[in-house]
């Protein structure tokens, strides 16, 4: 029988309004992106259920709203490059 290994992947906690989310060197590519899908997976999910429709309908809405947040947490961490155009803002 093999032995269970258990490791955390990842650690998360609220500070004030801030997220903080602890990463160890020792998490794989792989380990976070289903750590991350998984977490995604279980949102729409919710979604889903909270508005009684269908997996694919949820998964569709849900998609953009991702784009966006993803999208801004680039923005927070590069307030001087502009995504669409990926030039500098002006001073």
């Amino acid at each position: 029988m093999s032995e269970v290994t258990k490791r955390t992947l990842l650690n998360a906690r609220m500070i004030n309004d801030n997220v903080h989310i602890k990463i160890p060197n020792t998490t794989t590519e792989q380990e976070l992106s289903f750590v991350i899908s998984r977490t995604i997976y279980s949102m729409v999910v919710v979604y889903a259920e909270e508005n009684h429709i269908p997996f694919d309908k949820a998964l569709e809405l849900y998609m953009p709203a991702i784009y966006a947040d993803v999208g801004r947490q680039y923005d927070m961490e590069h307030p001087n490059v502009y995504r669409h155009h990926g030039s500098r803002k002006p001073r």
